[in-house]
């Protein structure tokens, strides 16, 4: 209905009023019928000079004020239609005075215009017995077949007479006052208060509005997400109509959106008489005309030519409406319609009677709304055997019930778990992956996603689900998630007429006429989910926010226990590290002794375990340091071909034993030496062959190279049985297994009824072993499967590669003092060669060979070295890096040169090395075995030393010596006093030093002595805090375990400029050590 018709109904008149310049109240604008219902018509209306000349003298000051009133407050009534409503007296010279109702309000435009609608006096309440009759049609209107039982749930009023209405219908005087408006009010809003339901409300309120008005069909029009229309309640006269139309459904387009907006604006409409002429506005002046009359607020604006043929179609004469408005949005509609030859009239106190009803239903029904809100994030009632803090967390049945949801799936940190069963499994991962990557922050809700998110349709095709509810939880800015899903129903929906049944302009495309029956046509829906409700939005809402601050606070729980088992490492590496480097290198030392054969071999075992026991501490020791990849401590390095060889040819066996059949194929291009988890590579295969042994007697296994990608190789595994194969269904159930084994220990929320609990045993615990395996290593894991033709298991596994070197010798460990044996030694002294026959089968340092299986093919023995394999001459970088060092343990054994493997020159004695200037260095440090063997490291390069315990003996020291030490090595770890305390104290020695030499001379030209040099020494020192050092007073640093080469080149730059130089800091270089300053 379009607010710019300058057309009014019949029942009433219109007027325009307008201050003119003399202040007079003049009339700008009046309906053609004023002279019917006022007494005056326009021409006589325009020629007052106010209109307050044809009020009655008792009314004129009510009106100015009134007129003042409106005119200065009119931000309600721009809003919503809230009309000033009172009891206007005209006067006529020769005729008796008329009393009118007159509803007064601003017009939006033009500017300064008062509208005034008059209608008829009418004070009486409409009493059935006395006016209800002749409105009633000659016949009721029947145009569908009703059963009885619907026609008397349709024909029963669920509400009490109103006592007011049986007092007046009892009384003589039929007229009724502002006390009986109030009563009426009054006593419907008690009824709609005791109601305990929302549909209560609307069987309560029908009864109400059509005792009050005298309808002969009242009913609540609702209107549902897709703002089509539904009757969910109705009173209906019978001798007026059969028809019933409780659970009808109406399309959107029968109230479009403009009209639904004025719907809310205008929250009571009446149209009293589809059929009466409607009467033309008149204007003043033409210059009236320049700018339309806006008449959205009109009570009596004229309908729309297709909203009267609209009502003609269903018999319809009069009808009245009444708004239901819940939080500025149109929650429903009263619609009131009358039969019959004659319109039915409502005063203006009824119908503001009724608004104010229609107001109080929209209050009840929100707060009804509400508290099912409140109860729905109630948690259930846990019985006494469950934990209170983790039951919904715990319960996914629980969980589900929520939302009302089938199953969902739960996404932390890109790990996925299901709630509940999947069912369809692959249509709920491919919903759950598309909207991770749309990266939503907001709830997304659907009951039809092919329709509203066909992109997901194009990815794959989706035929059981139909609805889902997705929950961001976006603490912490990650793509954490909770989807719950909903299946398609097929249902039918009753429409009142075919909703399809149009007629367009066949120029414009607008609607020439509405359809022409309202006969129930039921349309079959399918693919659509039941639609979720706002109560359940708003239930999903408070989830969201209560499992992102779970999962806040579970990562910042998870990163302090990490940071104390971190800190836990750091503190014991060092008490661990330091006798291991003594041992590890006081057997250097006893190697290059000379010693026979025999002695030399056992010092080289005992090396290499202690070597190896090294290794294992750096990899514990990385786990301490922050990376942006994890880091897994269980890795080692191993031959892969050797490997998959060896388990196979033991499964074979295994199968053989048990009369079945494994055929195995695998690839000669598969990697050697590559770094992973041996022991649980090797259950994966074990467990895989396991499950697949379960479906058939026979299978086939083939592993192949897929791919290589700089040094990572990714080798594919392929199970393949011949058992009968698995249904679409039983996939899914697979699935869900993999994607359920999960470390209960390291997932936030346990979604099983009964809790965490093992892996039970079986098919499960084979799944939950190669699921988790292939989580940890980023792989993947595809399945394939027919009945009748078999199971196919596809893995996909990265290998990093590892030099065949390291092999037997990963890398170089880092001693606390490891010098290059190669910088004063020509060549390693030899061990002895290995016994004749033994397999060249390369192994880990420090790991047992495994045990002799059975002889392998020829293939298999190709994998290690061969007999005729050359031995490997250590070249040993100083600075300890296991990239650079090349040193060969094969067979568990050092392999040295053996060109030396003879009796030993006197070049092996333990004779001084020249390194430079002598210097006298001071070294303070708290542990007895490492201050010795640095003592003695640094005395075999020729310089003197002296030792110091701690902070304070440092100090001491170095104060008693009289000027001769020329650096100071200062742990910072000590007892009593740090390293950092030693050196500010030293540093204020020298000051006050240099100051008392200047007082005893009395000459501020003494040459002070130089500054000591003091180099921070341990395995803590990091990079960022090197200003905290400098300020301290440290001139360079070391760290721990020490290379002795670059500390060689260090100790050279106290007295050469140019070692010093190249031993200046580099940024990233921080490991090496050096000076800060040239």
């Amino acid at each position: 209905m379009a607010p710019e018709l300058l057309e009014h109904q019949s029942l009433g008149a219109l007027i325009g009023l307008r201050y003119n310049d003399l202040g007079d109240l003049e009339v700008q604008i009046a309906s053609e019928n004023t002279r019917k219902i006022i007494g005056y018509g326009p021409e006589q209306l325009f020629a007052l000079n106010s209109f307050l000349d044809v009020l009655k003298d008792e009314v004129r000051d009510e009106m100015v004020a009134r007129v003042n009133h409106t005119l200065h407050d009119s931000t309600a009534t721009n809003q919503e239609t809230r009309l000033d409503v009172f009891k206007i007296i005209l006067t006529f010279p020769f005729e008796p005075d008329v009393r009118l109702w007159c509803a007064m309000h601003h017009a939006p435009e033009p500017e300064g215009l008062v509208i005034c609608e008059f209608e008829e006096y009418h004070d009486a309440f409409m009493l059935r017995d006395i006016r209800a009759a002749s409105s009633l049609p000659e016949a009721p209107i029947s145009s569908m077949e009703v059963s009885p039982e619907e026609l008397a749930r349709s024909t029963t009023s669920k509400s009490r007479p109103l006592p007011v209405i049986n007092v007046a219908r009892q009384r003589k005087n039929k007229e009724f006052s502002s006390l009986d408006l109030f009563n009426a009010l009054s006593q419907a809003q008690k009824q709609i208060s005791w109601c305990t339901s929302v549909q209560n409300v609307l069987e309560v309120v029908v009864g109400i509005v059509a005792e009050l008005t005298g309808f002969h069909r009242v009913m609540v029009y609702r209107f549902d997400s897709q703002k089509n229309g539904c009757v969910d309640a109705e009173l209906v006269n019978p001798q007026a109509s059969t028809d019933v139309w409780l659970g009808l459904n109406y399309p959107s387009s029968d109230i479009p959106q403009q009209a639904r907006e004025l719907y809310v604006i205008n929250r009571i409409r009446l149209l009293h008489d589809r059929e009466a002429e409607t009467s033309r506005l008149v204007c003043r002046n033409e210059r009236d005309f320049e700018k339309p009359l806006n008449l959205t607020h009109a009570y009596l604006r004229a309908m729309s030519p297709v909203h009267n043929k609209y009502l003609a179609n269903m018999g319809v004469r009069s009808t009245m409406s009444i708004s239901i408005v819940i939080d500025g949005d149109l929650w429903g509609l009263i619609a009131c319609h009358g039969y019959g030859d004659v319109g039915i009239k409502v005063s203006l106190p009824i119908r503001e009677l009724c608004r104010n009803i229609g107001e109080c239903v929209a209050f009840k029904i929100q707060q009804l709304l509400m508290k099912k809100r409140i109860d729905a994030r109630r948690a259930p009632m846990p019985t006494p055997s469950q934990n209170n803090a983790g039951f919904i967390a715990a319960s996914s049945s629980d969980l589900l019930k929520l939302v009302d949801a089938e199953f969902a799936i739960l996404s932390v940190d890109d790990d996925a778990r299901a709630i509940g069963r999947l069912d369809p499994y692959q249509e709920a991962i491919a919903i759950t992956s598309y909207l991770q990557t749309c990266k939503f922050t907001s709830i997304r809700a659907s009951d039809n996603i092919s329709a509203d998110f066909p992109a997901i349709a194009s990815i794959r095709q989706i035929n059981t689900i139909a609805g889902f509810l997705l929950v961001p939880l976006n603490f912490g800015g990650g793509n954490d998630c909770i989807v719950f899903f909903r299946k398609g129903q097929t249902k039918q929906v009753k429409w009142a007429g075919n909703p399809h049944e149009k007629k367009y302009r066949s120029t414009e495309g607008e609607y020439l006429e509405p359809r022409a029956s309202f006969q129930r046509w039921v349309d079959t829906v399918s693919g659509t989910s039941r639609e979720w409700t706002e109560d359940q939005i708003d239930t999903a809402s408070v989830l969201g926010l209560l499992y992102g601050r779970f999962i806040e606070v579970w990562r910042q729980k998870g990163s302090a226990k990490q940071a104390n088992q971190i800190s836990q490492i750091r503190a014991s590496s060092r008490e661990l590290r330091t006798p291991l480097n003594a041992i590890v290198n006081y057997l250097e030392m006893a190697l290059e002794n000379r010693i026979d054969d025999k002695t030399r071999h056992i010092l080289d075992r005992a090396q290499e375990a202690s070597t190896s026991l090294g290794y294992v501490m750096e990899d514990l020791l990385k786990l301490t340091k922050p990376e942006d990849t994890p880091t897994h401590g269980s890795e080692e390095t191993f031959n892969l071909s050797l490997t998959v060889s060896r388990a196979m040819k033991g499964l074979q066996k295994d199968a053989s034993c048990k009369d079945l059949d494994m055929t195995v194929s695998v690839s000669e291009q598969l990697p050697r030496m590559v770094k992973g988890g041996l022991i649980r590579f090797k259950e994966v295969l074990q467990h895989l062959t396991s499950y697949a042994y379960r479906q058939s007697r026979s299978i086939n296994v083939q592993i192949d190279l897929i791919g290589t990608h700089r040094d990572t190789s990714t080798v594919g595994f392929i199970i393949k049985d011949n058992g009968p194969g698995m249904s679409e269904s039983e996939l899914d159930d697979v699935f869900q297994e993999l994607e359920q084994a999960q470390d209960d220990d390291d997932w936030l929320f346990a979604t099983n009824e009964s809790g965490p609990a093992a892996a039970p045993p079986g098919p499960r615990a084979d799944l939950a072993i190669v699921a988790r395996y292939i989580r940890d290593v980023n792989g993947q894991i595809r399945l394939s499967s027919e009945p009748g033709r078999g199971t196919i298991f596809r893995l996909e596994i990265p290998f990093t590669h590892a030099q065949s070197c390291e092999l037997s010798r990963s890398r170089k460990f880092k001693s606390l003092f490891s010098p290059s044996l190669s910088s004063h030694r020509g060549l390693s002294p030899p061990s002895p060669p290995p016994p004749v026959g033994a397999p060249k089968l390369g192994l880990s340092a420090g790991k047992r060979p495994e045990a002799a299986g059975p002889s392998l093919n020829q293939a298999d023995r190709t994998l290690g070295p061969g007999p005729d394999s050359p031995r490997h001459v250590p070249s040993i970088e100083l600075n300890g890096r296991p990239e650079a060092s090349t040193r060969v343990v094969s067979n568990g054994r050092s392999s040295r040169n053996d060109t030396n493997s003879g009796p030993h020159t006197e070049t092996d004695s333990m004779d001084p090395v020249a390194a430079g200037p002598k210097l006298t260095v001071l070294i303070a440090e708290d542990n007895i075995v490492s201050q010795k063997m640095l003592g003695k490291k640094i005395a075999m390069r020729g310089h003197d030393v002296i030792f110091a315990s701690d902070g304070q003996e440092a100090h001491d020291r170095f104060a008693a010596s009289g000027g001769r030490v020329d650096i100071i090595l200062m742990d910072l770890k000590m007892p009593s006093v740090d390293g950092a305390l030693a050196t500010r104290m030293i540093r204020f020695y020298e000051k006050e030093s240099s100051f008392r030499a200047q007082q005893a001379t009395g000459r501020d030209s003494l040459t002070p002595r130089p500054r000591v040099p003091i180099l921070a020494m341990s395995a803590q020192l990091l990079e960022d805090h090197r200003f905290e050092y400098i300020q301290t007073g440290f001139d360079g640093w070391i760290v721990k375990p020490l290379d002795f080469q670059r500390l060689d080149l260090i100790l050279q730059g106290v007295k050469n400029a140019g070692a010093k130089r190249e031993s200046l800091y580099v940024p990233g270089q921080w490991e090496k050590g050096g000076w800060f300053f040239p």
